[in-house]
């Protein structure tokens, strides 16, 4: 994603992710972190394969 695309300054801003176990939303999740975001989210309890990628980003 390119940073102008993003707003100027999400550093410490709370950005919450609903289907957050889903391929899209992981990703997402992974581009903000990196910018500074505290990222959170929700979605079932089944067993996806993102889940070792966001158990990475904790």
């Amino acid at each position: 994603m390119k940073n102008e695309n993003l707003p100027s300054d999400i550093r410490g801003k709370h950005i919450y992710f609903i289907g957050i176990k889903g391929t899209g939303m992981t990703a997402l999740a992974e581009i903000f972190l990196s910018k500074g975001a505290i990222v959170s989210g929700s979605d079932t309890s089944e067993k996806f394969y993102t889940d070792k990628i966001l158990d990475s980003l904790e």
